[in-house]
């Protein structure tokens, strides 16, 4: 079955108080525990494993205690496949086969079918359920072999081949149906013998008698005739089924006479007797007749080729008396024909080639043996499986590395980092696997005697005197390692730490000796039950089903490594669990009835759980107690490199299961690790140290065993009459006293004899080999050999009963008083317990508190067992001593002051439980009259609190009366409410101006006051006066913060209200006692809206429209305003017409990336600056905008606007011309220093020029001499073509013409674009229709007019006679240029031509 997990058993956690007594904690988690039948307890945290340094708690951690260095081992062998029960059944059976073929010659060689090898122990059991192999082919039910075998069908032609030739010989072999020697057959291929054989032999003549073969009792050879054609043929024998009435030969050559020969067969273990079978010499020898050369020829070379013992006879006439000669053939009784007669290598008996079944047709090969010998040598009981141990030794260090190695080698990734559940799968799946043969080493059972425990001993603290030079060496240890000491400090493993674990009732040195483990009775040391034994595993290796011996307890620690996987059963399905087992592999438990107890055996969990076994499972990890139960079986294996240590106990509840295991040992006769009657005499015999359950349970055991020996000893009786009724018996006293019980009428002698003293092995049992104590029989002629009552009549065949020698430890008489003591003990416990309850029952003259106590120290004195009554006698002294010492307290009061306060009702259930308590305490009248005072004083602070209203003083005075007892009474929390309710009360009416309402100086009340005063009467005691104030403050609460919400809504804009909406919430706001600041806000708000409405209001009774900026201030102003304006979108509508107009006329007027306003490019008034030094356009630019911006007045009125505007005209008209006037008499050559002259030169600040050139005119913007320059249209100034754009040429012209009309305009004086005038009208026009006067417009107005004006002053002019005659003389002058720029043209070409 595949794997698949089980549960999960039970995992403990114990407190320290639970873990400080181990087999007290596990009897108590035993009910639940027991059901899995295994468990795991991990340690608590201890405080006395804290480390001082980083004050870490460590879980109970015992330091390593063996010496690392020193610790040698040499693990076993485990082949895992041959662990499970499933895998190790069919190895075997797959060798018992191969055996069976060897013995005969043959090879044996594992067919494969379907690419894998055949599961021959499959295939041979699927065939046996069905019926046999002549079933399966009778009903060709090979198909049904393939589904069991989870083959495809077609694969049932080759399972039959093969179970024909490999398994159908051996299993006639095995059931002793004929003596078979199938040597000349070739079973491991495909060709089979022919019936016409080489080797012919004479035609057979009939005998006196019948050939038959009586086959009624061999069902195998019956069907082997039958069904024998593919398999070994039966050559030149025919054989007839008496009762079937027919007869089927193989050889049409041998014919039979109508005569049958009858053959009687009788199966005798392996082998057949053949009698009453006569066959005459004539018909031997007939063979030789045919072809006696070939035959004597073929002889003698077999002969000397494989050196055959034949044996040769003088002479063919021998008489049939010697029929069972040894020389003579054991089949026909017959030794004729000496040269065909073979000798058996195993048992040098002779047999025919033609008498074998089936006959040999050659010679065998090699040796030979008959089919006696080969049954016998098949049919051999198989020596029992163990485990080999391992040829190398190893220490821990040695061990881990190869363990390591191998798991990472094994799964191919680090240790660490392989899962538990893959491990668990895979170790799994290699017990299932025949073809994958994996071994592991696992060092289990090393004796702690000899190698030392992983626990620290107190018998290892004992260490000798070292001599100087060793204390040195031991020094400079220290001082290479001082770092590992250190750690090793950390980890607590200092001296003081190891004697707290070397005592420690978990260290597994000292468990099963504890006072409640029966073995400690044990005198001897038992190696793995009474002393530990330590376990070094690797992955995979195992420990396979198996219950521990006589079905103890046992408990294992993992002291570090790797996780160990646990299985377990619990004890009901114990039964069940060995019947599976038994059922799975029948074979082995035939030959090894003890299987299980050997540990050599596991089966996948899968597997019993699908039987109906409850099955659990565990990870033991390191520093963790795995606890296995009676006679509950537990297998598993390790998950890697680990270290664990291992031991039995027992406690009193296995005395009854132990004693369940002798009698099951009896059974199986297994020997017996210890005697159980000697456990359970030696604690009877000290009963005064036992514990009260020990004592009982071991007086149960012992009642059980006095009542066996006594019935034992009569049935020895009862058998010593009954052998000898006739005879006289001998009934005197013996020994001077009377051992009439003890010894039987009959048994002459007996000895007492001290069984304890002896070896174990020399007082087994000789049949059942049970450990005998209390009685046994011995023989005068086995003197060393003895027998139990139980098996007397095995001990000795030959001599008579009256020769027994009966042993005796005790006598019946002996066992009694024994016994009686025991119970005495066990009924101490009762007896306390009647006096105990006595004393609960009495409700006058009841005992004393010494006396309780003196009963207490009974129950540990005497150990008796913690029980209900016993913990209910220890609170009883508990309480009465806490109960005398309050009742002290409380007498005494007035002089020593208690620190706690108590209430009536606990005083009066105080004295009421004085008063139940089983045992009389003093001061019970003091703490009466106390009580009495306590009341008085009640009743006057109910009759203070019972006025209306009650004076201060009165409730003061009252409660510093109560000051003086250490009560909680429930009326002094009254009298503190009272003060406190009206300390509330005058705080309110202070707030609210109740008290003097005159008063106008102070400040309403504030909200967080307010809220303040709220929280605080939440926490005063109701009252009719607080509950009314409350109401109203809440009230008063409720209705400003509605306002205040109202108020914060208007400001952040969340509700849209009008000034009028927000002026009626101001109104209402200010009738409300409380200061409310967003109401405050709110009326500021409403101010300044009002304030702006009264702008608006003077701006829009203006008899003009006003100016873009003043809306525009407006709007800003009015936005932030949490006041809805319904002015504010009319205003913003005109303001967005007034930008899109600006804008619009931006796009037309300036040049991309300008650095002009449409303002400063429309305004005129900008003044022209002398140039006295030549300055950058950036500075000049800057010069003129902060002038034409300072000739701008802030007037709205349009006349004065307008008036402006025509001044600013006629400045910047002046100033032109005194610009072109200074910049033309750079071109006259006027003298610089001329004072006429208008020019004003500068040196540069740079010396870049000569001092000769320090008079030169400086041009254009870079402050240069004169060289090739164009001059501006209307400055009239100078620029290089290098530092200024060139204006555009018409490429359609010539360039006279060009030249002509060339228009030059310096980067000052072009400023702007020049738009078409009628593009301007249209702007003009949207200008109009604006509500909005807008400064730009109106210069572009300005400068409109002037452009018109200057257009008609043109037409005036061109309209004259002397303008008309000089166009048209300038018109046919530019003809003839044109007409002689062509002809010079022409000639050009030509010339280039």
């Amino acid at each position: 079955d595949e794997f698949y997990a089980p549960p999960e058993c039970p995992v403990f956690e114990p407190n320290e108080e639970e873990f400080a007594d181990p087999l007290g904690y596990i009897n108590k988690i035993r009910p639940i525990a027991e059901k899995a039948g295994i468990c795991k307890i991990r340690p608590p945290p201890s405080n006395n494993t804290k480390n001082t340094i980083f004050h870490v708690l460590y879980h109970w951690q015992p330091p390593f205690a063996i010496d690392v260095e020193n610790f040698r081992f040499t693990p076993r062998v485990q082949r895992i496949n041959e662990l499970g029960i499933h895998t190790r059944i069919r190895l075997q059976f797959i060798e018992n086969v191969a055996k069976f073929w060897d013995l005969q010659g043959q090879v044996f060689k594992l067919p494969h079918v379907g690419g894998k090898a055949l599961d021959l122990y499959g295939l041979h059991d699927s065939v046996r359920q069905l019926g046999g192999f002549q079933d399966v082919c009778k009903n060709k039910l090979w198909n049904t072999v393939c589904n069991k075998l989870s083959l495809p069908k077609n694969f049932g032609t080759v399972l039959r081949q093969h179970y024909e030739r490999i398994l159908y010989p051996f299993d006639i072999m095995k059931s002793g149906g004929a003596n078979l020697s199938l040597d000349n057959v070739d079973f491991f291929s495909n060709q089979s013998v022919s019936p016409e054989s080489p080797m012919k032999r004479s035609k057979r003549k009939p005998v006196d008698e019948p050939l038959f073969a009586d086959v009624s009792n061999n069902k195998e050879l019956a069907k082997l005739q039958l069904f024998g054609s593919a398999g070994p043929k039966m050559v030149g024998l025919g054989l007839m089924a008496e009762q079937k009435g027919r007869m089927r030969s193989y050889m049409s050559s041998y014919p039979v006479d109508p005569a049958e020969t009858k053959v009687k067969l009788e199966p005798v273990k392996s082998e057949i007797k053949v009698e009453n079978m006569e066959v005459k010499k004539e018909d031997i020898a007939s063979a030789t007749v045919s072809n006696p050369n070939v035959m004597e020829e073929k002889v003698v070379k077999s002969e000397r080729a494989n050196n055959r013992k034949m044996r040769n006879r003088g002479s063919d006439h021998i008489p049939y008396s010697i029929i069972d000669s040894i020389d003579n053939c054991k089949m026909c009784s017959k030794d004729s024909n000496d040269s065909l007669l073979l000798l058996c290598d195993g048992c040098d008996d002779s047999y025919h080639t033609f008498c074998l079944i089936p006959p040999l047709q050659n010679v065998p090969i090699g040796e030979w043996r008959c089919p006696k010998c080969i049954a016998k040598e098949c049919n051999k009981k198989t020596q029992a499986y163990g485990f080999e141990q391992a040829r190398k030794e190893y220490t821990l260090q040695s061990f881990g590395e190869m363990a390591d190695a191998f798991k990472s080698e094994y799964f191919t990734k680090p240790v660490h980092m392989v899962p538990t559940e893959a491990v668990e799968r895979e170790f799994w799946r290699l017990v299932g696997s025949l073809e994958e043969d994996l071994t592991v080493e696992y060092g289990a059972d090393i004796h702690v005697i000899e190698n030392g425990s992983g626990f620290p001993r107190m018998c290892d603290a004992e260490r000798r005197q070292l001599s100087s030079e060793e204390e040195e060496e031991v020094l400079c240890k220290m001082l290479k390692q001082a770092m590992k000491y250190f750690l090793s400090c950390f980890k607590n493993k200092n001296s003081s730490c190891c004697q707290e674990y070397a005592k420690s009732g978990w260290n597994l040195n000292n468990l099963p000796v504890q006072e409640q483990s029966l073995l400690r009775s044990i005198s001897g040391d038992i190696s793995g039950m009474k002393i530990p034994w330590v376990y070094v595993g690797m992955c995979f290796s195992a420990f396979c089903w198996h219950i521990e011996d006589h079905w103890t307890y046992s408990i294992n620690y993992m002291h570090w490594g790797e996780p160990k996987t646990w299985y377990g059963i619990p004890r009901e399905d114990a039964m069940k669990f060995e019947q599976v087992m038994h059922d799975s592999a029948p074979e082995l438990f035939r030959h090894h009835p003890d299987l299980l107890h050997h540990l050599v055996t596991t089966m996948n969990p899968a597997t019993l759980m699908n039987k109906g076994v409850r099955v659990v499972r565990t990870n033991q990890c390191a520093g963790e107690f795995m606890i296995t139960f009676p006679r509950a079986y537990h297998a598993g294996f390790n998950q890697g490199y680990n270290f664990a240590e291992a031991v039995n106990f027992c406690p009193a509840d296995w005395v009854p299961v132990g004693r369940q295991c002798v009698a099951h040992y009896r059974k199986m006769k297994k020997t017996c690790v210890f005697s159980h009657e000697e456990i359970v005499c030696k604690v009877a015999n000290n009963p005064s140290s036992l514990d009260v359950q020990v004592a009982a349970v071991i007086y149960r055991d012992m009642l059980i065993m006095m009542q066996q020996e006594k019935e034992l000893r009569k049935q020895l009786i009862d058998l010593v009459i009954n052998l000898f009724k006739h005879c006289c018996f001998n009934n005197e006293y013996i020994f001077g006293h009377n051992v009439l019980v003890l010894l039987p009428q009959g048994i002459t002698k007996a000895d007492r004899e001290a069984f304890e003293l002896l070896p174990d092995d020399e007082r087994q049992c000789l049949f059942c080999r049970t450990t005998c104590f209390l009685s046994a029989v011995t023989c005068p002629c086995k003197p060393d050999s003895l027998a139990c009552l139980y098996h007397v009549k095995n001990l000795c065949s030959t001599c008579n009963t009256t020769d027994y020698v009966l042993r005796y430890r005790y006598s019946l008489d002996e066992l009694p008083p024994i016994l009686h003591k025991l119970k005495q003990r066990a009924e101490a416990f009762d007896t306390w317990c009647d006096m105990v309850n006595e004393a609960f029952k009495k409700t006058s003259d009841k005992l004393t508190l010494p006396e309780l106590k003196v009963l207490l120290s009974e129950s540990e004195e005497g150990k008796f067992p913690e029980n209900d009554l016993l913990q209910r006698l220890k609170s009883v002294v508990n309480e009465a001593e806490i109960c005398s010492r309050v009742s002290q307290q409380l007498v005494n009061t007035r002089k020593h002051r208690t620190r706690c306060c108590l209430t009536l009702n606990e005083i009066k259930a105080f004295y009421k439980q004085l008063q139940n308590l089983p045992c009389a305490l003093p001061h019970l009248k003091q703490v009466s009259e106390y009580i009495e005072n306590i009341q008085d004083f009640i009743a006057s602070v109910e009759v203070g609190l019972g006025k209306e209203e009650p004076a201060m003083d009165e409730i003061t005075k009252l409660l510093e009366d109560s000051s003086q007892f250490d009560l909680d009474l429930p009326q002094i929390p009254l009298l503190h409410q009272a003060l406190q309710q009206a300390r509330w009360l005058k705080d309110v009416r202070s707030h609210l101006l109740l008290e003097d309402p005159e008063d106008e100086d102070r400040a309403p009340v504030t909200l967080e006051q307010l809220r303040k005063l709220i929280d605080d009467g939440i926490s005063v005691a109701p009252k009719q006066s607080v509950e009314r104030a409350m109401a109203e403050l809440q009230e008063l609460l409720v209705l400003a913060e509605s306002w205040e919400a109202k108020a914060r809504d208007c400001l952040t804009n969340k509700v849209q209200v009008s000034i009028t909406g927000a002026t009626s919430i101001t109104d209402k706001a200010k009738q409300i006692p409380v200061a409310l600041p967003q109401c405050a806000k709110l009326g500021e708000a409403i101010k300044k809206a009002q304030a702006w409405l009264n702008k608006v209001k003077s701006v829009q009774n203006q008899d003009y429209y006003p100016y873009f900026e003043v809306l525009e201030a407006l709007s800003h102003q009015a936005r932030p305003m949490s006041i809805k304006m319904e002015q504010l979108a009319l205003i913003e509508s005109q303001i967005s017409s007034a930008r899109s107009w600006k804008e619009q006329t931006s796009k037309i007027f300036l040049k991309k990336n300008s650095l002009f306003t449409l303002l400063q490019v429309c305004f005129i008034g900008a003044k022209w600056r002398k140039r006295k030094n030549r300055s950058s356009i950036d500075d000049q630019h800057l010069e003129k905008t902060n002038k034409s911006n300072t000739n701008l007045s802030d007037s709205t009125d349009p006349i004065k606007v307008v008036a402006e505007f025509k001044e600013a005209e006629k400045k910047e008209m002046e100033m032109l011309i005194l610009l072109r006037e200074s910049n033309d008499a750079k071109a006259l050559g006027l003298s610089v220093d001329s004072p006429t002259s208008p020019i004003k030169h500068t040196k540069p600040s740079d010396q870049s020029f000569d001092a000769d050139d320090e008079d030169a005119v400086l041009y254009c913007i870079c402050k240069k001499p004169s060289s090739f320059m164009l001059q501006c249209e209307v400055c009239h100034d100078w620029f290089h073509t290098s530092c200024v754009p060139l204006p555009k040429l018409n490429n359609s012209k010539s360039r006279v013409q060009q030249v002509y009309e060339l228009k030059f305009l310096c980067p000052l004086c072009h400023r702007s674009r020049r738009p078409h005038l009628t593009t301007i009208l249209s702007l003009l026009l949207q200008l109009q229709r604006l509500p909005v006067r807008i400064r730009e417009g109106e210069a572009l107005q300005c400068l409109t007019e002037r452009a018109m004006s200057w257009q008609d002053k043109a037409r005036r002019i061109l309209s004259t006679d002397e303008c008309q005659n000089a166009l048209q003389r300038a018109v046919k002058l530019a003809g003839d240029t044109e007409g002689v720029e062509k002809n010079n043209s022409r000639r050009r070409k030509q010339r280039t031509s």
